[in-house]
């Protein structure tokens, strides 16, 4: 098991672990704290009830959204599952898949003792995502589909250890490209598939993005555009439109187009790394310049004001009474105006 998680050659790489109350987790805690990863690790534990599976599976949904906050804060995650519980195991691939908590780059482990038959409910995450499953018996069998042909990637024995069998990696990039050509859906705008005709009326341009993915990636392609023709934004039922929720309710298997990366996006859905980075510039006419006689007064509040002239009256009356309680004998004639001159002058500042 130690083996397994230092495969992952990222040091940024943290772990975050989830798994339910009845299977012991001691030696896998354990083992993970031994890593000493830099980006630490993370224990989610949700009890399951079982009078009440509905419960859980609500738990377990809060769990899941509080997971994919953290992902998208770190920069790399495997995601480590540790249950003998169908029902747990059940409930985490629906939660995951509706809460968007697994995407390209996260790795995935799940650990069981289950049977393999018990495992087919499995089957999407561990197809659609990069994931491995370690089944803990001796049975010998391999979860595969019929299509697939079984391959050992490596043996244990008390002897001699771990050692590997094969030069193939244990998270092997899926997406890199298909073994065989299926057909997507990608929703994308209209002119994304259609050809644009150009200021010169002797030329064409088409837009052949997609081309290049199915070409790289090998996947035939067809086109699914919204009704409403926008590129998405949350409704108040929580529910997206445009291009966005054709991806969210999985009509479509991804979309093309400039998407603006937004938080509440970002929740339904993952985003590719950007090929194009444009900065918009919100331009407007100037209005015609009006005068305000009384303009020089904004700077300041009304209550800065009020005790600008109080203290105006009140140094004066200071200043008036001050030379009759204590009298000086000097032959040096005041002039009051010049002194309130004074004071104004030292509050506009004026040399």
């Amino acid at each position: 098991m130690l083996f397994l998680v230092t495969l992952v050659p990222d040091t940024r790489s943290s772990i975050i672990m989830l798994t339910d109350a009845t299977t012991n987790v001691t030696s896998f805690v354990n083992t993970f704290l031994s890593l000493k990863l830099d980006r630490g690790i993370s224990f989610f534990e949700v009890a399951w009830d079982v009078q009440d599976s509905n419960v859980t599976h609500l738990q377990l949904s809060k769990v899941v959204d509080e997971v994919r906050w953290l992902r998208q804060m770190l920069w790399s995650v495997t995601v480590v599952v540790v249950s003998d519980n169908p029902l747990f195991l059940a409930a985490f691939s629906d939660c995951s898949s509706k809460g968007r908590l697994l995407m390209w780059s996260t790795r995935l482990l799940i650990f069981t003792r289950l049977p393999v038959s018990q495992l087919q409910i499995l089957h999407k995450i561990l197809s659609m995502m990069n994931a491995m499953l370690v089944h803990m018996n001796d049975s010998g069998k391999v979860l595969s589909t019929w299509d697939d042909k079984p391959l050992c990637l490596a043996r244990w024995t008390p002897g001699n250890g771990f050692s590997i069998t094969t030069k193939l990696p244990f998270f092997p990039a899926k997406y890199t490209r298909f073994l065989q050509e299926p057909t997507l859906a990608v929703a994308t705008e209209s002119f994304h598939s259609q050809q644009v005709q150009s200021n010169n009326p002797n030329s064409r341009s088409k837009d052949h993005t997609t081309d290049y993915l199915a070409q790289s990636m090998n996947f035939r392609y067809r086109y699914v555009h919204a009704n409403d023709g926008t590129f998405g934004s949350k409704q108040q039922d929580g529910s997206f439109s445009g291009l966005v929720g054709l991806v969210a309710r999985e009509e479509a298997d991804f979309a093309i187009g400039p998407f603006a990366y937004t938080a509440s996006r970002a929740e339904v859905l993952d985003y590719a790394w950007p090929t194009i980075i444009q900065y918009l510039t919100i331009l407007g006419g100037r209005g015609r310049p009006e005068i305000d006689p009384w303009g020089f007064v904004l700077p300041l509040a009304t209550s800065v004001w009020v005790s600008i002239l109080v203290a105006l009256l009140l140094v004066p009356s200071v200043m008036c009474v001050l030379p009759y309680c204590f009298p000086v004998n000097e032959n040096v004639t005041r002039s009051w105006v010049m002194d309130i001159f004074t004071m104004v002058r030292v509050i506009l500042q004026q040399g």
